[in-house]
């Protein structure tokens, strides 16, 4: 089956054969050598059958089918474009000619098709035209090979004429795609197997199919002439009628799904957009909320960040994956744990000496305020349960509701050892920092009393990670 070059090449995006690839890299130089001089072989080769062919035909003019080789112009030059590249019926010229004349007058059809497809362009001839012309003289001077030893003429069987034109059909393709492929794999820097498999594998039924057609017209034309070969003729002229109309609906089809395609890229474009936009916002609501409680109580200075960031190690080790709804609300619970403090008198909050009973009621109550608060902002409400819970002890011990076991959620869980690893690591203005391992043991001797035994295994794991990103929570803000 003819394929145009320039077609297929502008389909796979391949802007000129010796300058770029089909993804607008530069082609290396051993390959522009490689591409010229297999392009420069099939254009020598071309020429050199057509000058064949040509004296053959001025040698004996009589056993040439002039009509197909003047038809393989005009189905040349009505050339179809398929996605994927293009189509033309000369087929069936070119293999009428081949069944009539043999491999010369098959090879001329075949630069009668390619002049036809140049024509239909309606410019001035390029490299690549050079060579369609090579290429389709060859391949159709291949396809004319079978009928040098099964002639229509001495082989009139019913069998042997499709046996014939399936022949022909399968020289042609297989010859245009040895020709054509490794080319337009050169341009495209890829296998021309690949090529093949992508672009053009469609096309071999329909050369097949082009080729029996082409077969029993030229033994119509060879029975009962010129005239009576316009009735054979009408079922090409339906197929290529109604193969125009089918590809003018599909091409409407495509077109229309992809301007839908392109307006949900556009949407999903802005939905990206808005979703970055709406992560902004939230990590800048986190943001503040933490300000505003460092602005009451700095006396510890990046402590939330370190338990989020701790909180959000051990729940990964305890098979909550990171990202997940789950996962969020632990990594934002431990954040804001003491967002409530906000809500409770500098008198209380920032007092030096010991707290009185009401005085400690009332600090205790920030779990309260903490889970009011955060219960009314939309994105924080699953993480209101975590502040709510985070003084709760495993042995029901803790408050404000005394919670024990797993009534206790599984974040705040989480969450009581990783604040009780950073308040044990780091300086208070009361006291040093204990030693990692120091703080390590007090932690597994209260498993099962304040702290739950499975959090406590998880973090005998990772606490070596917690240490490490210890310098860098801030940046682990969920």
């Amino acid at each position: 089956m003819p394929i145009d070059v320039e077609a297929a090449v502008s389909t796979l995006q391949a802007p000129a054969p010796d300058t770029e690839t089909g993804d607008g890299r530069k082609l290396s130089w051993p390959r522009r050598v490689l591409l010229r001089a297999l392009m420069l072989a099939v254009i020598g080769g071309g020429v050199a059958l057509l000058a064949y062919a040509l004296l053959d035909a001025a040698e004996h003019p009589e056993a040439f089918p002039w009509v197909f080789i003047a038809g393989a112009f005009v189905l040349g030059a009505l050339r179809l474009d398929a996605y994927g590249s293009s189509a033309s019926l000369s087929p069936v010229a070119v293999i009428a000619a081949g069944a009539l004349g043999g491999p010369s007058a098959a090879a001329l059809a075949g630069f009668c098709t390619a002049g036809g497809i140049a024509a239909q362009k309606r410019k001035v001839p390029d490299f690549r035209e050079l060579f369609n012309g090579g290429e389709m003289t060859l391949a159709g001077a291949a396809s004319g090979m079978p009928f040098i030893f099964f002639s229509i003429s001495n082989q009139p069987d019913w069998l042997w004429m499709p046996l014939l034109g399936c022949m022909a059909s399968v020289t042609l393709y297989i010859s245009n795609m040895l020709l054509f492929c490794p080319v337009l794999g050169l341009m495209n820097n890829t296998s021309p197997l690949i090529i093949w498999r992508e672009r053009f594998r469609w096309a071999f039924p329909q050369t097949t199919m082009l080729g029996l057609i082409g077969t029993g017209l030229a033994a119509a034309y060879r029975e009962v002439g010129i005239y009576e070969l316009a009735a054979f003729a009408l079922p090409v002229a339906g197929m290529y009628i109604s193969w125009r109309q089918y590809l003018a609906r599909t091409r409407n089809s495509v077109e229309e799904l992809r301007a839908k395609n392109t307006e949900l890229d556009e949407l999903a474009r802005q939905l990206r957009l808005a979703n970055q936009k709406l992560a902004a916002s939230y990590r800048g609501t986190l943001e503040a909320l933490i300000r505003a409680l460092d602005a009451r109580d700095d006396e510890t200075e990046g402590h939330s960040y370190r338990v989020s960031a701790y909180s959000q190690i051990i729940a990964e080790q305890m098979g909550v994956p990171r990202g997940t709804p789950e996962w969020e609300t632990i990594a934002r619970g431990a954040l804001l744990h003491d967002i409530g403090k906000i809500g409770v008198r500098d008198a209380v909050l920032l007092k030096p000496a010991m707290l009185t009973e009401a005085e400690w009621k009332e600090m205790r109550s920030h779990t309260e305020i903490g889970y009011a608060l955060l219960s009314e902002v939309d994105f924080l409400r699953p993480a209101a349960e975590l502040v709510w819970s985070h003084h709760e002890r495993y042995d029901g011990s803790g408050y404000p509701r005394q919670l024990k076991g797993d009534e206790i959620p599984l974040g705040a869980r989480i969450f009581a050892v990783a604040d009780a690893f950073d308040a044990m690591t780091s300086n208070r203005p009361y006291r040093k920092a204990m030693a990692i391992d120091v703080a390590v043991k007090e932690i597994q001797r209260c498993a099962g009393s304040q702290f739950d035994p499975k959090v406590v295994a998880a973090f005998e794991v990772v606490w070596p990670k917690l240490v490490a990103v210890r310098e860098r929570a801030r940046e682990m803000v969920a």
